[in-house]
């Protein structure tokens, strides 16, 4: 729960202390008053004061950034502290300033991602930083120390998706260290941090897995903070659907933060948790009592956390809303107007979020729709695992405002990411189900209703009801016990006088008693058997008919599938006829090998659909007899007079689709231009195609023994060839990798991961080959031109 800023701000504190006091004004000034100091301390003599000073002043600069002037002063200024600190062989120096350095990066990194979160982040640079800081701790062989630098490098790191794997990587070193010093305290935190970067991203086994740590750490010792890890594992548990382990670990987590400190920010976490706990169990009222608490207590912090706050208010006005939208939207004006630097935080797009939800409550569609507007562009920069829920509420508002086509986007967006979590994945069937009703297509309506009713059945039965409410039931009666102790002794007492005086009558009642119960229920039973049974007939009648419903529909949609793939290979191949009788109307060279090059490529693609239509599988193609097919028309129409022999080694790989044509235009391209260019004279020629597979990752290499590339061949060029082009494309779009090698001939390996059964079929119905046909048919057309 703590921050990048926080952690910033008080090292900046803390050496500000040790600063010299002019520079403490400098850090206020201007920019010429911080290069002046800066002028100043290069001319003084070198020692410790001088190293603390120049750290000082770089921070100075830290504050500035993102100004590019501010990051190069900022550099200029730690790496001379650091020269000086290696001149006076000062660790501690050395240690400072190079983390400045590494927060220089970090903003600057931040800066640059602000946009949109999804693009690549090169780490190495700041990954030599942080081994290069590592490096001065671990010489010393001291675990401690060393535990702390790991975890002052992972605290640096915002909780951000680019650097999640590194953070983790960082935690855990921490860790191991903290375990091999003894101390548990130190180790058990780290743990916890760790476990929450994990749960931040989604990953909730991993992040279980480290609670659990934290747990086991501190088991037997010191149980200060041990509220945390117990709080956040009831909240994974809540949203995997197992709600009575959810309420234990919460009801643990409460008692152990209500007995440590009930103003802390633990206490008003673990009272966040219980109000998330019983909105999802439908107890409103108790779930804006807890929202409520958490607010309270974050309401109070000394140095209240915006991303806390920002969570409580979020949730309460969740309740609130329901019965009074115009309540909901007054609490969040007076948390911003109190507290405004929650706007500022990038957390802030759930205020934005429950004000669409105010709106739309109130029939406000229109004003509802600019705060959807602005929720839907900040999701757009984010991660869509980390925006889940800002999801769920955007698809509901467009389903209300009956935006159906927009509402089916982003529910295909947000199902796959939900798969895991039962209660999520339940209510996104029951939003199918008010989509297909709304647009007429009640089939489809009852079959997502049916899924609705299942899942809803298996989370929350009669049973877990039942267990839940007892546990609730015990949870409370712990609390009365000591008063209700003192009463039963009394009741005791009477008791057993009353039964002395009753024995013999109580026994006759009693015997009777149990006599027609026992007839009563011999009786009810039977007629409960006889009902269960007559129901159990009717739903297994409706379960058969439903059966024969979606067996229909399903042989009827496999038949049009193979009906799409005949069609396509049938409209290719007239793609190539009408290339083939235009060919021979081309007198110029250049245009009709342009020609010739793309009909080759179109029938690589029409080979594919061709297998599919063959193939009992409408999904994937067996590379193997694809790959030898496709190599033998090339042959027979580029070989010519030449004498090539053809080197085929093919593991037994099936692909989908969408990787499938992809490799088929890739194989295409490198033969073609093999056959055309690698062999100007007659030879020992030979051409290799090896695909060979390993776990979830295959590797295509297509190598000749021809002249290779020119000497001067630039690969870094944006003009190449169409041909590289479209191999660079074509790799880049099955996520793998590219490696060109020019030595006794061309070899071209291209390295990708096989996409699991689900995408496979994903990909057989997204995948449209007219956008490749234009495009490949238009640039040969202009290089024929040309």
């Amino acid at each position: 729960m703590r921050t990048l800023a926080r952690l910033s701000a008080l090292a900046t504190l803390v050496v500000a202390l040790c600063a010299d006091p002019f520079l403490v004004h400098a850090q206020s000034g201007a920019n010429p008053e911080g290069k002046q100091s800066f002028r100043k301390l290069q001319s003084q003599h070198n020692d410790k004061r001088k190293v603390h000073s120049l750290v000082t002043l770089g921070y100075h600069y830290v504050s500035r950034l993102p100004l590019p002037a501010a990051k190069d002063s900022a550099n200029a200024i730690f790496r001379f502290a650091d020269s000086v600190s290696i001149h006076l062989k000062y660790d501690s120096g050395k240690l400072e300033s190079r983390l400045g350095l590494a927060q220089v990066w970090i903003k600057m990194a931040e800066h640059d991602m602000a946009d949109d979160e999804r693009l690549p982040l090169d780490l190495n640079p700041l990954k030599r930083m942080f081994d290069g800081i590592a490096s001065l701790v671990k010489t010393k062989q001291n675990f401690e120390t060393t535990g702390e630098t790991y975890y002052k490098l992972a605290m640096l790191l915002s909780r951000r998706t680019y650097f999640f794997d590194y953070r983790i990587m960082l935690f855990d070193s921490a860790a191991f260290f903290f375990h091999q010093s003894g101390n548990r305290n130190r180790e058990s935190e780290t743990w916890r941090q760790s476990g929450e970067s994990c749960h931040q991203q989604s990953k909730l086994d991993l992040a279980v897995e480290r609670y659990y740590k934290s747990i086991e750490v501190m088991q037997g010792g010191h149980r200060k903070g041990l509220s945390d890890p117990y709080s956040l594992l009831g909240n994974i548990f809540l949203y995997q659907g197992n709600y009575k382990k959810s309420l234990e670990l919460l009801l643990v987590a409460y008692d152990l933060a209500e007995k440590e400190n009930k103003e802390s920010e633990s206490f008003g976490w673990v009272n966040l948790f219980l109000g998330l706990y019983y909105k999802r169990v439908d107890d409103l009222d108790l779930a804006l009592k807890y929202y409520q608490n958490a607010l309270q207590v974050f309401e109070k912090l000394d140095r209240t956390n915006a991303e806390d706050l920002i969570y409580a208010v979020t949730n309460a006005c969740k309740i609130i809303v329901i019965k009074s939208p115009s309540q909901s939207i007054q609490l969040m004006d007076r948390i911003v107007k109190e507290h405004p630097m929650v706007v500022g935080e990038h957390m802030y797009v759930i205020i934005l979020n429950e004000r669409m939800i105010a709106y739309a409550r109130m029939k406000d569609y229109a004003m509802a729709q600019k705060y959807c507007d602005q929720v839907v562009k900040r999701i757009k920069t984010r991660d869509l695992a980390a925006s889940k829920t800002l999801v769920r509420d955007v698809i509901d508002f467009l389903v209300d405002s009956r935006q159906y086509v927009e509402a089916r986007k982003y529910l295909a967006l947000y199902q796959p990411v939900v798969r895991k979590e039962k209660p999520a994945l339940r209510d996104s069937y029951y939003v199918m189900h008010r989509i297909d009703s709304a647009e007429g297509k009640f089939e489809a309506a009852l079959i997502n209703f049916t899924k609705f009713k299942l899942l809803s059945d298996s989370l929350l039965g009669q049973t877990k009801l039942k267990e839940i409410a007892e546990l609730k039931i015990s949870y409370e009666s712990e609390k009365k016990e000591q008063s209700i102790a003192l009463l039963t002794k009394d009741a005791q007492i009477k008791d057993i006088q009353l039964v002395e005086s009753r024995f013999a009558r109580n026994i006759i009642i009693g015997g009777a008693l149990i006599l027609f119960c026992v007839l009563i229920l011999v009786f009810t039973l039977y007629r409960k058997r006889k009902q269960i049974g007559e129901d159990l007939q009717v739903q297994k009648d409706e379960i058969d008919k439903k059966n024969l419903i979606l067996q229909r529909v399903i042989g009827e949609k496999e038949w049009l599938v193979k009906e799409v793939h005949h069609r396509i290979k049938n409209n290719l191949h007239t793609i190539v006829s009408l290339l083939e009788s235009q060919s021979f109307y081309i007198k110029n060279r250049e245009a009709l090998s342009a020609i010739q090059d793309s009909q080759s490529r179109i029938h690589s693609m029409s080979l594919i659909h061709q297998k599919l239509y063959q193939s009992e599988s409408n999904s994937s193609i067996a590379m193997g007899p694809y790959v030898i097919e496709l190599l033998d028309h090339l042959k027979r129409s580029l070989n010519g007079p030449k004498q090539i022999f053809f080197e085929v080694d093919v593991d037994e790989i099936s692909l989908g689709i969408g990787q499938s044509i992809p490799i088929g235009l890739m194989l295409n391209e490198a033969i073609t231009n093999s056959l055309k260019y690698a062999f100007p004279t007659p030879g020992k020629d030979r051409i290799s195609v090896r695909m060979k597979k390993h776990e979830n990752r295959v590797r295509l290499v297509i190598a000749d023994n021809g002249i290779g590339l020119p000497p001067n061949f630039d690969r870094k060029n944006k003009h190449q060839g169409l041909g590289l082009q479209l191999i660079h494309g074509l790799t880049a779009e099955i996520g793998g990798e590219l490696t060109l090698t020019s030595e006794a001939g061309l070899t071209i390996d291209i390295e990708f991961k096989v996409n699991d059964k689900l995408e496979q079929i994903a990909d057989q119905y997204a995948y449209d080959v007219a956008p490749y046909t234009a495009a490949l048919f238009d640039s040969e057309m202009q290089d024929g031109k040309d």
